[in-house]
């Protein structure tokens, strides 16, 4: 947005030579603030592992419905994570964005 194209390249390429990025276990979105990678691999091969993903996932988007909608179904009844998801739906569902607040509704059904 600040046509800094050039000089965030850069910074990108200096960073991989310092601290190269780690390798992706199978089916690990490569970003962790990326819901649907994390999404997609928890779809791929579900697992306690891919579910933790999505959990810290989700703690970089705190407004994405659709991510804590697959926590309630990838998380145990009794998983203490599963509370906070509903809490953190039952607060979405008063958003002001109507689309985000019905998607938060239909996720806690």
């Amino acid at each position: 947005a600040m046509r800094r194209v050039a000089q965030a390249d850069g910074l990108r390429a200096r960073r991989a030579m310092v601290a190269p990025p780690p390798a992706p276990r199978t089916g690990e979105p490569t970003d962790p603030t990326d819901p649907v990678g994390a999404i997609e691999a928890y779809r791929a091969s579900p697992s306690p592992e891919t579910a933790t993903d999505l959990w810290k996932t989700s703690r970089w988007n705190p407004r994405d419905v659709a991510i804590r909608a697959v926590l309630l179904e990838a998380l145990a009844v009794d998983d203490w994570r599963r509370r906070n998801v509903q809490t953190e739906l039952a607060v979405l569902a008063g958003d002001r964005d109507l689309e985000r607040a019905h998607a938060a509704l239909r996720a806690l059904r």
